[in-house]
């Protein structure tokens, strides 16, 4: 009996043995080429992992990706198993340190981890320009208003570029998203530029907005009263001006045209030719009995008319003498 019972003691060891080889999982395969070009994009909080797909590889290629907080040794699962596409949108705490693996599986085979960071959203991530922004003008002042760069509840702060267009750039630090600057010229073209930071962290500058300041009220006003005022000295000068003329009429004249005169020199020449002239008309009228008169000086014009009137007389007496 007991000959009969080792025999059957070790079958049934071997059974057991048997048994525990079958249940036990297969060990992984690493046939598949692990992931290459693995990498976190972060662009204002919105994470993506991306990787480059398998390569020589026949059939439909699979990826499964596992996180850890980088102090804690334990895997676990995301939303991103058995996945086709080759990028996998995540979410984590800006602050908190995880790393990422990624690995292949067709089937029942699977590839190596490839792993990815650590990565820290407050520190690795890219921060934008804060959105919507809006520059509006009311007399000399602009209201500058702007939204966070992303949607998730942060302590942002805020640095403002901004001064006259062509001009030196002033650049001052907020935490609100209203800003209203007072008191600037009128009619002059300001630009602002704004920038977000967090925990020391830059994020990139906005686009330039700029903006005309416009003219208050009190502006106004003082313009219509001086435009006023310039109308009314205008017509009161110009009353005063017409009534000078006309009291002044003579002076005026007289200052504005002058008597001409001749030079002295000129003056005497003229008086000589002039006697000459008449002893010529005279001689004229008596030999040729002519009604041609010259007269080439100004100064004796009204002797001369006169002499001149004495002589036809003179002419037409001997005309009828010498008839009769």
């Amino acid at each position: 009996m007991r000959r009969l019972r080792m025999p059957l003691l070790l079958l049934w060891l071997w059974l057991c043995d048997l048994m525990l080889l079958l249940s036990a999982p297969a060990p992984e395969s690493s046939v598949l080429p692990a992931p290459q070009n693995v990498r976190i994009e972060s662009y204002n909080f919105k994470h993506v992992l991306r990787w480059s797909p398998v390569q020589n590889i026949n059939g439909t290629v699979l990826s499964s990706i596992q996180r850890r907080v980088q102090s804690v040794e334990h895997w676990e699962d995301m939303n991103c198993t058995n996945i086709m596409k080759h990028e996998c949108v995540f979410d984590t705490k800006p602050f908190c340190r995880i790393i990422l693996r990624i690995r292949a599986e067709q089937g029942e085979l699977r590839s190596a981890w490839s792993e990815a960071g650590p990565f820290q959203a407050a520190k690795d991530a890219i921060l934008g320009p804060p959105r919507a922004i809006n520059v509006t003008s009311e007399g000399n002042s602009i209201l500058l208003r702007f939204l966070p760069p992303t949607e998730h509840s942060m302590n942002f702060d805020y640095v403002i570029y901004y001064g006259e267009k062509s001009s030196s750039i002033n650049k001052i630090h907020r935490q609100d998203t209203e800003i209203k600057f007072k008191n600037l010229k009128e009619m002059t073209e300001y630009c602002f530029q704004v920038q977000a930071t967090l925990e020391n962290k830059e994020g990139e500058i906005s686009d330039l907005y700029c903006k005309e300041t416009q003219t208050t009220e009190t502006s106004r006003i003082i313009s219509i009263v001086g435009i006023f005022g310039s109308l009314v000295t205008l017509t009161v000068a110009i009353f005063l001006c017409l009534l000078a003329i006309r009291k002044y009429k003579s002076v005026i004249k007289s200052l504005w045209q002058p008597p001409l005169r001749i030079p002295s020199h000129y003056e005497e020449d003229l008086l000589n030719a002039g006697m000459v002239m008449e002893d010529q008309f005279r001689n004229c009228t008596e030999n040729d009995h002519s009604d041609t008169v010259s007269v080439t000086s100004n100064a004796s014009l009204s002797q001369m008319q006169t002499n001149s009137s004495t002589n036809e007389n003179q002419v037409h007496i001997s005309e009828v003498e010498e008839h009769g």
